[in-house]
């Protein structure tokens, strides 16, 4: 996947093709490289966000296995963005890291690393147990590019299946990542944008409510706030950096103007309220931005 999609790719080495007995000669040549290992914290990520989806369904956010999975599969996202930032930055020396820090940030790999990171750390019943959902926009990258990891590293010294068949497989991974590559990367950013409107409104719910001072609520709203600070900033970021989230972002203004200035059912009053509401949260967004100039996107 491109357009900075979150996700790292492996590099596009293709392995000429062999005969059963090198399979596992394949692998080992494999396991020596960090795409190996990239791939498999990709597979265990969709794998452990399956079962921690299923449980948190009929258990509970709160239930022990649901956040015991969680923590599982964001830990192997954490790993994925690991493995690609040291590739892209290991000829940088460490003084690299501290003196261009906001420059670094500039890469979507880090921004990536560093909201799975956020979420790492307040997957705990501690903080109001885990949300299943935000693992979805991670595992979308990371399904497809495992699949094209496995479509040129693997499938092709898989000795029991035939030429045929193999060729059938290769066919039907890249017509399934062309024809939803786009629409996926739409999906995603969608789910981060409303995961960021919805630790707004639980903020916002907080501070009017006056919970947000309830020393017992102290940890659940520590979580919130930070959540929320972070959701917003991440996709303020990917709005400067992505068409995906500014033709999402820009399509929701779109419907609110329209349901705004065309609607004879909404008092003036509060067309006025809505109009400078919407002017605030963009003046207070602009506010959020990154150095024009930063390294190249890394292939995340």
């Amino acid at each position: 996947m491109s357009e900075n999609s979150g996700a790292s790719q492996s590099p596009g080495a293709t392995p000429q093709q062999v005969q059963g007995p090198y399979f596992l000669a394949q692998i080992s040549k494999l396991a020596k490289t960090a795409q190996f290992y990239w791939y498999l914290s990709h597979v265990f990520a969709i794998f452990f966000m399956a079962l921690c989806t299923i449980i948190s369904v009929f258990k509970g956010n709160f239930n022990y296995s649901a956040i015991r999975y969680y923590q599982l599969s964001i830990t192997s996202i954490i790993i994925t963005y690991l493995i690609v930032i040291r590739q892209t930055y290991r000829a940088k020396p460490i003084t690299f890291l501290f003196s261009q820090f906001f420059q670094l940030v500039g890469d979507d790999n880090v921004q990536y690393l560093l909201l799975a990171s956020m979420l790492r750390f307040f997957a705990s019943r501690i903080y109001g147990g885990i949300n299943a959902t935000t693992l979805q926009p991670f595992t979308i990258f990371a399904l497809f590019h495992s699949l094209s990891y496995f479509q040129s590293m693997i499938l092709p010294f898989l000795s029991p299946l035939s030429a045929g068949t193999k060729q059938k497989i290769s066919s039907g991974i890249q017509s399934f990542v062309k024809k939803y590559n786009e629409t996926s990367l739409m999906i995603a950013s969608n789910m981060e944008l409303m995961t960021a409107v919805t630790y707004s409104v639980q903020t916002f719910i907080s501070v009017v409510t006056m919970k947000i001072l309830k020393p017992s609520l102290f940890a659940m709203n520590l979580k919130t706030v930070c959540m929320c600070a972070s959701y917003v900033t991440f996709c303020k970021v990917r709005y400067d950096q992505s068409r995906y989230m500014q033709t999402l972002i820009n399509s929701y203004d779109m419907r609110f103007n329209q349901l705004i200035y065309g609607s004879r059912f909404i008092p003036q009053s509060l067309k006025g309220i809505l109009v400078q509401l919407r002017s605030l949260i963009i003046s207070v967004l602009g506010h959020i931005s990154l150095p024009a100039t930063h390294p190249a996107q890394a292939e995340n």
